[in-house]
């Protein structure tokens, strides 16, 4: 408001000349610095701002025009002046819309932004169900959301589903009567879910010990995980695409499996678990 003023005041002020004249904007406003940077930008969202800018391109049409941001309550003229200004106009009677609510803009925000993560936190917490989400996933966070986001639409699918335990995974996909069996598909042994193929599944150690730095871990681990790590991994197995794309790849390690234990049967030897 007192950059406004002081604008309309020089304008008013100087009616020609060619001598640069210098505008500065308190420090003492919060908002101060904020003006200044509103005046360069390229999109105006603000009434103030474009009665700024229009009185500024007033103002150059035959003056020289430089705005400088100077420190605060150090006696620069021109900054004392702006002072002045704001002063006077704090102490004016509201002019505008009723009811006038004398709070800035960033404070209902913020106020809106604490009522969401406590509620998230909330819900994490006493909501039914979540049993593998909550011991994979620490719970709501900007920086885990920000991870998420800064993915594309088909990754958040597969993180998430993998993460909650409702993505492409046989366990999963038998509750709700998509597959006939719940069993791993890579190693037949366990139901397939998502604790089983990011911590326990025999048939993904390598990829584990590539992604992870580890053959076998706990689900308190996995919480500690980037985002775009779990993501290669889960990729890495195959268990993400499509079933249709991945029929091929699991029938392949299905028959090198029986041909291993064929052999084994054959020489006599144990057959690993």
């Amino acid at each position: 408001m007192s950059l406004r003023k002081i604008l309309q005041w020089r304008f008013q002020a100087e009616k020609s000349g060619t001598e640069t004249r210098m505008l500065s904007c308190h420090k003492g406003s919060s908002d101060s610095q904020a003006a200044l940077h509103a005046l360069k930008s390229p999109r105006i969202t603000s009434q103030v701002v474009l009665e700024c800018t229009n009185s500024l391109a007033e103002l150059g049409q035959r003056n020289k025009v430089r705005l400088v941001w100077v420190p605060g309550h150090c006696g620069v003229t021109g900054n004392e002046e702006a002072d002045a200004l704001a002063r006077k106009g704090s102490s004016d009677t509201f002019t505008g819309p009723e009811p006038a609510v004398g709070l800035p803009y960033s404070y209902p925000q913020g106020s809106i932004d604490n009522w969401t993560r406590e509620k998230c936190q909330v819900d994490w917490s006493r909501g039914i169900g979540l049993r593998q989400a909550r011991l994979l996933i620490k719970g709501p966070g900007a920086a885990a959301t920000r991870s998420l986001v800064s993915l594309n639409r088909a990754n958040i699918k597969i993180i998430t589903g993998l993460l909650t335990g409702h993505g492409r995974l046989n366990k999963h996909l038998n509750t709700i009567g998509l597959s006939p069996d719940s069993r791993c598909r890579l190693c037949g042994t366990s139901d397939e879910d998502s604790l089983h193929v990011l911590c326990h599944c025999p048939r993904v150690i390598v990829n584990r010990h590539k992604h992870f730095g580890a053959g076998y871990l706990a689900p308190e681990d996995i919480r500690e995980i980037p985002v775009d790590k779990v993501l290669a991994f889960a990729r890495s197995t195959g268990l993400s695409a499509a079933r249709s794309k991945l029929a091929p790849q699991i029938e392949r390690r299905r028959r090198t499996d029986t041909d291993i234990r064929t052999l084994n049967e054959q020489s006599g030897e144990a057959i690993p678990g």
